[in-house]
């Protein structure tokens, strides 16, 4: 595992999760940290971005660096697709650009033994540079898929909970909702569960139907 040190050998690293936006990404790379109890380190290209040449490729060095000294930690990048388009289809037009893409690069196999998870999440697997997403640099790649089912029963009753637990709530028409919503994504349906407490106020209803979900 990358946060155990060995001599003997580098352990594989870089978990790169793709899939459609708001089916949390972001929160598995936040949850594994939680689990593993250690720090999370999140790096977006708002947070790296400048309008001073050069300035940007020291930024994402400096930020590699941060998380070494701050080992064993996760390091998660997000829209990692904004660092590492692809160089063969012209995407990088300028000097600055292959300079990123190339400083990400280099600093992801600087990473290795250092007790570092590198996580990286995109919504566009297709547009990533040929050179990220082989093995060596991200060993595991992971699609997150909207929720089946069985998960999207689990968010709304959970999002009843902490959201509309003073709404009585029609279970019957919950589940026949869950299995109609297939292909919602995460955070759809819990914007439909957060949702319940404004339209119950506005109706003046504290029983929640099926057609109340729908509405």
């Amino acid at each position: 595992f990358p946060t155990r040190r060995s001599s003997d050998l580098v352990p594989a690293n870089g978990i790169l999760m793709f899939g459609d936006p708001g089916n949390g990404k972001t929160v598995f790379a936040e949850a594994l940290a939680g689990q593993l109890k250690i720090p999370f380190i999140q790096m977006t290209y708002g947070d790296t971005s400048s309008q001073w040449m050069g300035k940007q490729p020291r930024v994402i060095a400096n930020t590699f660096a941060f998380a070494k000294r701050n080992a064993p930690c996760v390091l998660f990048i997000d829209e990692i697709d904004s660092y590492l388009q692809s160089r063969d289809g012209g995407a990088h037009r300028s000097e600055e650009g292959l300079l990123i893409t190339n400083t990400l690069l280099t600093e992801i196999v600087r990473l290795r033994g250092h007790g570092v998870v590198l996580m990286g999440a995109t919504n566009f697997l297709s547009q990533l540079d040929a050179a990220a997403i082989r093995e060596g640099r991200f060993d595991f790649k992971v699609e997150v898929t909207p929720p089946d089912e069985e998960a999207r029963i689990g968010l709304m009753a959970h999002g009843v909970k902490k959201h509309a637990a003073h709404l009585k709530i029609d279970e019957a028409a919950m589940l026949s909702l869950a299995k109609r919503w297939n292909g919602f994504s995460v955070s759809r349906i819990l914007a439909v569960v957060k949702g319940l407490s404004t339209y119950s106020k506005e109706k003046g209803v504290t029983k929640i139907g099926y057609d109340d979900w729908m509405a």
